[in-house]
Order: structure tokens, then C-alpha cells, then sequence
């Protein structure tokens, strides 16, 4: 008798929300099932809308402050509160309405 057994392993090092963050109704549920996708060694990168009125260019002020459910740094306290580790943001001077977080996952305690 021959057995076959197959083990499949996914390993994803990368995960990029694109102006979706703002929708998600559960952010603490979203943001640890992203966590427990993510390698451990993986990168997250959330690219959103400012909620500031002052950075309209594409949309109404009255668009990004009634639309985007929360600021960045609210935003970044969700992901970071989900085992996110805040690294670093990425400057575009052509986005003048939204931002680039890029976070890791927490490094597990020894």
C-alpha cells in the first residue's frame, strides 16, 4: 500500500490594502485574521484616504469627512492593537489624498 500524503504550505510575505480599509466594518476581527495569514517575516502595506478636509484634490472635503470612517492615526492604532508592528510611511507626492502605512507583524515573545 502506497501513501500519498501532500502538504501544501502558503507562505504570504505580502499583503496590500488599496482604499478598502475605510469599509471594513470590524477592523479587530479583519485586522487578526490578516495578521494570522501573514508570515511572520511578511509586510502590510495600507493605502487609504486622509479624513482631512485640507488634502482634498479628487473628492469633496464633505466626501472625506463624512466617507472615511476614521483618521490615520485611528487607523493605525486598529492595526497595530491586530499584532502589527507601525514601520514606516511611503511618500508620494502624486497621492495628495491618501497615505502608505507599512507595518510587519509583532515579533512573538521568547
Amino acid at each position: 500500500i502506497t501513501i500519498i500524503i501532500i502538504i501544501t504550505i502558503i507562505i504570504i510575505i505580502t499583503i496590500i490594502i488599496i482604499i478598502r480599509y475605510h469599509h471594513v466594518e470590524y477592523p479587530q476581527t479583519f485586522m487578526t485574521d490578516v495578521r494570522r495569514t501573514l508570515s511572520d517575516n511578511g509586510r502590510l502595506f495600507l493605502i487609504d484616504f486622509y479624513n482631512d478636509p485640507s488634502r482634498a484634490s479628487d473628492h469633496s472635503p464633505e466626501w472625506l469627512t463624512s466617507h472615511i470612517r476614521a483618521s490615520k492615526a485611528e487607523f493605525r492604532a486598529e492595526i497595530e492593537n491586530a499584532g502589527f508592528s507601525y514601520l514606516y510611511d511611503v511618500v508620494l507626492e502624486e497621492l495628495s489624498e491618501n497615505y502608505i502605512m507599512v507595518f510587519e507583524p509583532k515579533k512573538k515573545k521568547k
